[in-house]
């Protein structure tokens, strides 16, 4: 499930673990359905609940879609709390990404945002929306007359997500120490894992999880009764663009790498939203396109409107709102055992949508 909206290209987070030699009927259900490499709304998605809003597992113990009622190995949710760093963030007249280029000068765009430390924003998901624990852009702006067809965000490809589950039977899964915990709720721990599920060579003093043959310890989700929740802030690194990035196993360094998502502006969550986009990672001089696992610290994104922003002199307000609907991939792996034990694996970052208006 390899995706990317605001801000990244996002995969589906398929976790392979030693089998025995007998079949496994959950990966055996997975592999029939179809979903395992299909991208469309039957496997990208939220997925069944019951009446009591808990995501529903069937007959082989996984869940479903809740469109089409494949099994599926991940669920699409909207999260509790996205937390990222910005570093930049503006609005430009003309495209200022290109996929091949080695710099990425926004020289001649309107910059709101441009902290070298960085600007922590935590989004939250509320029964009345999506609410911020800060302003992203607290000094006033002042915008040239005219119309905007691009927005663009340099962010740290270090994404936070802070979310609790439940589930109509026991799931799997392990503290932030390696412990096994089993429940019928799964809440995310503290640990570090990536977008490409590697661990070899990574950089900036995280150190990800192992997903090899450690006994599946240290993965990114507890799990235990729902009251004894207590969710802390998961992090997942995005450190490659390429779609097949697992060449190598789970533990090697790629062999596949690349720091941009596409050469071109695409559209994102199956065209649900109509605006374009683009994205590449950066070195952590915030212009620099980076060159492999290890200097690869940023995210350069950049929105193309489908639809300008129009600034006049009579313009007085310019706001920015998040949606976070199908923002987190809550991600499963079977334990290998005869009747296929679901394991929350961990919840992976996926894009979210930023609208923006101007009055």
């Amino acid at each position: 499930m390899t995706k990317l909206k605001l801000f990244f290209c996002t995969t589906l987070f398929v976790m392979f673990f030693q089998s025995a030699s007998y079949a496994d009927d959950l990966e055996d259900a997975w592999d029939a359905s179809g979903c395992r490499n299909d991208m469309s709304s039957n496997c990208d998605g939220a997925c069944t609940r019951n009446g009591s809003g808990a995501i529903l597992l069937n007959s082989d113990g996984g869940p479903t879609d809740a469109g089409s009622s494949k099994i599926r190995d991940n669920c699409n949710e909207t999260p509790d709390f996205y937390r990222l760093t910005f570093y930049k963030a503006g609005l430009c007249k003309q495209s200022p990404i290109s996929a091949l280029t080695a710099t990425n000068p926004t020289d001649q765009c309107y910059e709101m945002l441009n902290i070298p430390t960085g600007r922590q924003l935590t989004l939250q998901n509320t029964s009345a929306g999506v609410i911020t624990d800060k302003p992203l852009v607290a000094e006033p702006m002042q915008f040239e007359p005219g119309e905007y067809r691009y927005a663009y965000a340099v962010i740290s490809n270090a994404l936070q997500i802070k979310h609790t589950e439940s589930y109509s039977a026991a799931v799997e899964g392990y503290t932030a120490g390696g412990d096994r915990s089993s429940g019928v709720a799964c809440w995310t721990n503290t640990n570090v894992t990536t977008y490409n599920n590697a661990t070899a060579s990574m950089r900036g003093g995280l150190e990800p999880v192992n997903f090899g043959d450690d006994g599946n310890a240290g993965l990114g989700n507890t799990c235990g009764a729902l009251a004894d929740a207590n969710p802390q802030f998961a992090t997942e690194l995005i450190e490659n663009m390429h779609d097949d990035h697992d060449n190598g196993g789970l533990n090697a360094i790629n062999t596949n790498w690349r720091a941009w998502d596409s050469t071109s502006f695409q559209s994102f969550n199956d065209g649900a939203f109509s605006d374009l986009s683009m994205a590449k990672l950066l070195q952590s001089d915030n212009f620099t396109t980076a060159t492999g696992l290890a200097n690869a610290h940023r995210i350069f994104y950049v929105v193309q409107f489908s639809n300008p922003l129009v600034f006049t002199e009579d313009s007085t307000q310019f706001e920015m709102s998040f949606n976070l609907s199908g923002s987190v991939s809550v991600d499963f792996a079977s334990d290998g055992s005869f009747d296929g034990q679901l394991i929350a694996v961990k919840n992976g970052a996926d894009p979210f949508q930023v609208i923006f208006t101007v009055r």
